[in-house]
């Protein structure tokens, strides 16, 4: 059996009362105000042309009404009858969920500390790139991350457009322009804090590689470092 609100039990019975005056009970206060004429001032008139005590009659009948219907209205204009508080968008509650796992879960998602990944956030969220152009909101820059960070965290399908799309319930589009424009914030950090070494730092790095076999060079850029079972006989083309 289908549960009656609040709010629809209370418009029924506004509605009752309100059919009950305009019914019946209508009818019998006519009936008893009609003998009562001792209001009646000969030659006095309202101001809407009726005689005092017809006006009088009127107002006493039609104050109830009055009272019922805007009574009526005001419920029927309002969804709910107490303040509602306001519900937490789904992407607040994700990031603060998010932030509520313990520290080893937090890294193995996004592949940073919470500490890392508040510092990033402070970093790229005045990148002018997260503000809004065209008529749809973007993502919260905290959810932004987050995702870009599991995405890049993740290997073969789990990296998929479609996993992210579905998992957390956004268009693939979305996935495709937000890891995009994370990427994108991060490289635009790159003049901060990518720079050339200065000169004594310079002499410093070439000490280091001359001495591992590498003179004259003042560093070298790479992902990863393989170890190598043993060198090639010609090991020094494998380098040039």
């Amino acid at each position: 059996m289908p549960r009656t609100s609040e709010r629809q039990s209370l418009v029924r019975d506004l509605f009752f009362m309100y059919m009950v005056v305009l019914g019946d009970d209508l009818d019998q206060r006519i009936l008893s105000l009609s003998r009562n004429r001792h209001h009646f001032i000969p030659g006095e008139s309202s101001i809407y042309g009726r005689p005092v005590h017809q006006r009088d009659v009127f107002d006493y009948l039609m104050s109830d009404v009055d009272d019922l219907s805007d009574l009526l209205q005001v419920v029927l204009s309002h969804r709910y009858l107490q303040p509602r508080a306001r519900p937490i968008p789904r992407e607040e509650f994700d990031i603060a969920r998010l932030f509520q796992i313990p520290d080893d879960e937090f890294k193995q998602t996004v592949r940073t500390s919470k500490e890392g990944f508040r510092l990033l956030l402070d970093e790229i969220s005045s990148d002018p790139i997260f503000q809004s152009t065209g008529p749809r909101r973007q993502l919260p820059i905290a959810h932004q991350l987050a995702l870009t960070l599991e995405r890049l965290g993740s290997t073969g399908s789990s990296a998929s457009v479609a996993r992210f799309s579905r998992d957390l319930n956004v268009g693939r589009g979305t996935v495709i322009k937000v890891t995009r424009r994370v990427i994108r914030a991060i490289t635009n950090l790159g003049k901060k804090y990518v720079q050339w070494p200065s000169t004594d730092r310079r002499l410093e790095i070439s000490d280091v590689m001359k001495n591992e076999g590498f003179e004259g060079c003042v560093g070298f850029v790479g992902g990863t470092t393989f170890p190598v079972y043993q060198r090639k006989r010609d090991s020094m083309k494998a380098l040039t």
